[in-house]
């Protein structure tokens, strides 16, 4: 007989061990703070689940059966156990610890994500990370990944997710490019110049001022094609031409020179960071103190600007 054909629950396992344990319905039914009578039907049930004999009760005393006595030591151990998981659980909630598997973009996870994963280590040991940065959008559920961070703008607004702060973007070259691009006053000056084209991105650009003033164009044809942001900082770096970079992986290029902003006074849409996590109504310790951890970092990286 398999547990899926019985009406098995815990509470009549630990009814049942209760008794053998205390020698009598009415010890146990005081130790569990039942009525004798309650604790002496749901064993009456589990015996009759069973088909078997567990006890044997005379006006004077109760004796357990072998089959009985066969049966307790498995409950006691089922029930064992099943208090050991609910503790390591509870552990689980209230103290980081454990794997945790974190997605990030590339660009975003090497400049950010495993600045704050490294820091999460420091301060609570018992973590083991597993970090998976790749521009690929993978399956939560199917991956096991506790905590996915996406860049940009949110596609599923029904998404369970928090936001772990915003980023400029920004047209950068390096100086030998600026220098030999020669001065430019406006967004259409740029429009024939040597553009590192992120495929991934939508080849028409706006750009707005302060004041509300607005240009778009598209890029026609421009003359290096890359798939990712890591492909297109290495070429400005290389004075391959103007490309548009998110804030946090320039911050450190602008601070030092390697690149430029060009038209500073011009604004491109502003981009989110966020954190999603699997349909649940609980989340780990871990992931709590990981989110955390981030938004500090990010905040740092945002506060260079």
């Amino acid at each position: 007989m398999s547990l899926y054909n019985l009406n098995l629950n815990l509470n009549r396992l630990r009814h049942f061990v209760e008794v053998v344990e205390s020698g009598s319905f009415t010890a146990a039914a005081k130790k569990l703070g039942l009525g004798k009578a309650i604790v002496s039907h749901q064993v009456a049930k589990l015996e009759g689940e069973l088909g078997a004999a567990l006890l044997v009760r005379t006006t004077r005393s109760l004796q357990v059966t072998e089959a009985g006595q066969r049966f307790y030591e498995n409950a006691a151990e089922i029930l064992d156990q099943a208090e050991r998981a609910v503790q390591e659980l509870q552990h689980e909630q209230e103290v980081p610890s454990g794997l945790l598997t974190v997605t990030a973009p590339e660009d975003y996870g090497q400049c950010v994500v495993a600045k704050a994963l490294m820091r999460l280590r420091v301060k609570y040991p018992k973590i083991r990370v597993n970090a998976v940065f790749t521009d690929e959008k993978l399956d939560q559920l199917k991956e096991k990944i506790d905590v996915s961070i996406r860049v940009g703008w949110l596609e599923d607004s029904s998404a369970i997710a928090r936001k772990i702060g915003s980023f400029q973007q920004f047209t950068v070259a390096s100086p030998q490019y600026v220098e030999a691009m020669g001065p430019v006053s406006t967004p259409t000056d740029l429009q024939d110049k040597d553009w590192i084209y992120h495929c991934k991105l939508p080849a028409g650009i706006s750009w707005r001022t302060a004041e509300g003033e607005e240009v778009q164009f598209v890029l026609q044809n421009p003359p290096i094609t890359v798939w990712n942001t890591l492909t297109s900082h290495a070429c400005a770096l290389s004075h391959g031409g103007l490309c548009l970079l998110p804030s946090f992986q320039v911050r450190e290029d602008l601070a030092s020179g390697r690149l430029q902003r060009v038209l500073p006074d011009w604004h491109h849409k502003e981009g989110g960071i966020y954190a999603l996590f699997p349909n649940s109504r609980f989340r780990p310790a871990k992931t709590r103190v990981f989110v955390e951890e981030l938004i500090k970092t990010h905040k740092e990286a945002r506060d260079v600007f």
